[in-house]
């Protein structure tokens, strides 16, 4: 015979088999002893907590010839033929695939007839909310006065898309999740069953991998028996057919972003992506690993995570040296991530820069992640007031490198003009670079709106380094950030910003700052305050004839329609 899925074999064939639901299962035995039926049940919640489970035993229990304090007796011929779905007055309706008007109409003109072999017809319609609005209409009256013989259960799990007048004519029960440990006694039950071991910590693995749904955390003891065969089930053969890392590889990331290692951070995603890891179930997974931190700082929500002891004991440790306003904007930035992951065409970009971004964060260097709550940018303002009365804020657009100053505990993380320097770094070299500094803050616009992630890497990680003829030269602050912008899509979006800025037919070059100093040797810097005179007004743009205006028209204009002409005495 074929194997016959867990969530099948075990699936309860009485109310008190069913686990978690009690307020359910007691309300409908109580309603068969005293003969409360109702004609109409709306089963809602989540997907695989019993509601079709609990609709086929209700089935079962009308019809049971011999029932027992409300409950089926499963020996009775009629009981029998319902648990093998040999019963014609069982009928299951799909509404996600049966869901327009002429299959409610061909419904109503068949609830007339009487049953066939049962006393009562038993209409069960799973996922009803996907019924059209005129499958709705038709159902009312039906609904609304069914003959003696019938009873309808309706199943969803959004029961908000149900229309009002369906809601007012079932009597409604919602469903909640199970709780870890009810999932894992569950699952210990059914390996003893099946005569297999499994430690503690490999079920309650399980049991938090399937968010409180049964269904789910059968089907996924079955995957992890056929990994184990005839072995024990280990916590180790439970990750890695979920697809989860271990505790102890969150742990370790943690100790590199506290740190400020944003290389060894970088290293240990490019491990979990050559282990076949899934970047958005890794984001998920480190998600709730960061909100079970936050839990455990608060010490009072320990209690609902059902870690182990060992476990529980590793995450007090860890969660000691975050501030709680640090993981609240981390499971903010990461959450952010998460959603984008959905449509970026560059996943794993983005996950390593929201890594980058969490350096920043715990290591206190980037307060730019105050943009979540707003909190920072309105400590940042009485500090920029401050720097703007001593002349210390440099006008936008200037390089940060020409006005050092001292940055305040509450400024943004963006500096002036979009780059990402430090107060020693030195200033822009090159003839005509002051155009790149003066056109920057435009250019930074224009990526962020071709994409956000390449936005952030380019705006915290570089700073313009020169321009040699054609060639400009961007410093990254290491070698990590540096391989991560040559790649060449992040290289295309920075040129087609630059050239829609008005510096066409710019090439980028990426450096990493220990590559800078000889790639920018024996360019001369930018004159001080050449930025503040047009072109017109400098002696020598004449002479150069490589004032940005000109350099506007070349890009403008093809070259056979521009002649240059020197005019004497002027």
């Amino acid at each position: 015979m074929a194997h016959l899925a867990l969530y099948r074999e075990y699936r309860p064939q009485r109310f008190g088999e069913v686990v978690g639901q009690e307020h359910i299962t007691r309300t409908l035995r109580n309603a068969i002893v005293q003969g409360r039926l109702h004609h109409a049940y709306l089963l809602s919640g989540p997907r695989g907590t019993g509601k079709t489970t609990v609709a086929r035993i209700l089935a079962k229990a009308v019809n049971c010839l011999n029932p027992q304090d409300g409950e089926p007796c499963n020996e009775c011929e009629a009981c029998r033929r319902i648990t093998s779905g040999e019963a014609l007055d069982l009928i299951e309706i799909d509404a996600a695939s049966n869901r327009g008007i002429d299959e409610i109409r061909d419904l109503r003109d068949k609830v007339n007839f009487a049953p066939v072999e049962l006393k009562y017809k038993v209409y069960i319609i799973d996922e009803v909310h996907m019924l059209t609005e005129p499958a709705f209409n038709a159902l009312l009256k039906t609904l609304e006065e069914p003959p003696a013989h019938v009873l309808f259960v309706l199943a969803t799990t959004e029961k908000q898309k149900l229309p009002i007048t369906i809601l007012s004519r079932c009597q409604a029960f919602d469903y909640r999740r199970l709780s870890a440990d009810e999932i894992v006694a569950r699952l210990r039950e059914v390996c003893g069953k099946q005569g297999l071991k499994a430690s503690p910590e490999a079920l309650a693995a399980i049991a938090r991998h399937a968010d409180g749904g049964m269904r789910d955390a059968l089907s996924l003891l079955d995957q992890v028996m056929a990994y184990a065969a005839e072995g024990e089930i280990t916590l180790d053969m439970t990750l890695a057919v979920l697809g989860t890392a271990p505790l102890d590889q969150f742990l370790a990331l943690d100790g590199h972003l506290l740190r400020g290692d944003v290389g060894a951070a970088l290293l240990w995603l490019d491990e979990m992506v050559r282990a076949g890891k899934d970047l958005r179930q890794l984001v998920r997974d480190y998600l709730a690993h960061l909100r079970d931190l936050l839990l455990v700082k608060l010490e009072a929500g320990a209690q609902v995570l059902g870690l182990p002891a060992e476990a529980l004991e590793q995450m007090r440790a860890r969660a000691e040296p975050f501030a709680e306003r640090q993981l609240i904007r981390a499971i903010r930035l990461l959450g952010q991530a998460e959603t984008e992951l959905r449509l970026s065409p560059s996943p794993r970009l983005l996950v390593e820069v929201a890594l980058i971004r969490l350096t920043g964060l715990f290591t206190g260097a980037a307060a730019d992640e105050g943009e979540d709550d707003g909190t920072a940018a309105e400590a940042a303002a009485p500090s920029r007031r401050r720097r703007q009365e001593h002349g210390e804020v440099r006008p936008q657009g200037a390089s940060q490198a020409t006005a050092p100053g001292p940055a305040g505990p509450g400024d943004p993380g963006e500096p002036a003009g979009g780059q990402a320097t430090t107060p020693s770094a030195p200033a822009p070299v090159g003839a005509g670079v002051d155009r790149v500094v003066e056109a920057w803050e435009q250019v930074l616009g224009l990526v962020r709106k071709a994409r956000t992630s390449t936005y952030h890497l380019l705006s915290t990680t570089a700073r313009i380094g020169g321009l040699r003829g054609n060639r400009l030269f961007l410093v990254a602050n290491s070698q990590v950030f540096a391989q991560l912008l040559r790649r060449p899509e992040d290289k295309r979006i920075i040129e087609k910003a630059l050239e829609r800025a008005g510096l066409s037919g710019l090439q980028v070059e990426i450096l990493a700052a220990d590559e800078a100093q000889g790639k920018l040797a024996g360019l001369a810097p930018a004159a001080p305050g050449a930025e503040e005179k047009p072109a017109a007004e400098r002696p020598d743009a004449a002479a150069e004839g490589d004032g940005p205006l000109m350099e506007r028209l070349r890009s403008i204009f093809p070259p056979d329609l521009i002649h240059e002409e020197d005019e004497e005495g002027s």
